[in-house]
C-alpha cells in the first residue's frame, strides 16, 4: 500500500548508496540496536500484541521486539520504499513475519482500534508541525482502547547530530511540541518515561 508524498519528505539517510550503512550510521550514533531495545522496554509490550512500528527503516525494531515477545502481529510502515526492501530482506532472514506498507504515518491503511502498541523511533522529526498532529491523531485512531503509544525523538532544547536534516521540521521537536500533540489527539497519561543519548525523549501515552 502506498500514499502519494504531501510535503517534502527527507529519507533518514537521502543518498542511495549510503542506506546500506545506515544500521552501523546509527550505532556510531548510539542510536543502534542498544537504543531501539531502551524504547522496547518503555513500551509494556505483551505476548499477543499488535505491533506497529512507525517510520520502521531497516526492521532492526521489529526483530528485536520479536525476540524477546512470542506470538506478535507485526506491521511497519515507512514511506522510504528502499529502506523498506532492506527490512524485508534483514526479517526474511531472521524468520520474523511482518507486514510492511510503503506509507506515511498521517495517512495509515490500517484499520481503526486494530493495534495494541504504536512505536516511532525518530520519525517525528521528518514531520512539518501539521503533519505531527495529524500523525497523532492517526496513531489514536489505529490504537485499541487502552493501547500505547510510545514515540522516541529528539526532544525540547535538543538538536539532532545529523546535519542533513530539515531545520524546520526539527523546530517541533525542540519545542516540546510531540507530548502537546498527543494530548491534543485524546492520549491520557502523556509523559516522558525515559532519555537516550544523543538528545532523544521517549515519551509514552495510552489511549
Amino acid at each position: 500500500m502506498e500514499s502519494e508524498m504531501p510535503y517534502e519528505f527527507r529519507p533518514a539517510i537521502n543518498k542511495r548508496f549510503i542506506r546500506f550503512f545506515y544500521d552501523l550510521w546509527c550505532s556510531l550514533g548510539n542510536l543502534g540496536k542498544h537504543f531501539k531495545l531502551h524504547v522496547i522496554q518503555s513500551a509494556g509490550i505483551r505476548d499477543g500484541d499488535t505491533i506497529l512500528d512507525i517510520g520502521c527503516g531497516t526492521g532492526v525494531l521489529l526483530r528485536e521486539v520479536s525476540k524477546k515477545y512470542k506470538n506478535l502481529e507485526l506491521v511497519g510502515v515507512d514511506p522510504d520504499k528502499e529502506v523498506l526492501d532492506i527490512a524485508r530482506i534483514r526479517l526474511e532472514k531472521s524468520g520474523v513475519k511482518a507486514t510492511l506498507y510503503s506509507e506515511y504515518a498521517e495517512n495509515l491503511s490500517l484499520v481503526s482500534n486494530s493495534v495494541d502498541v504504536v512505536i516511532s523511533t525518530l520519525c517525528f522529526h521528518h514531520m512539518p508541525n501539521d503533519i505531527k498532529q495529524q500523525a497523532s491523531r492517526e496513531i489514536y485512531r489505529v490504537l485499541k482502547p487502552s493501547g500505547t503509544v510510545v514515540v522516541a525523538d529528539f526532544g525540547p532544547g535538543r538538536k539532532s547530530p545529523y546535519w542533513f536534516e530539515k531545520k524546520e521540521y526539527m523546530e517541533g521537536n525542540q519545542k516540546g511540541l510531540i507530548p502537546i500533540f498527543l494530548k491534543e489527539a485524546g492520549f491520557r497519561n502523556v509523559n516522558e518515561v525515559g532519555k537516550h543519548f544523543p538528545g532523544v525523549s521517549i515519551i509514552k501515552g495510552q489511549k
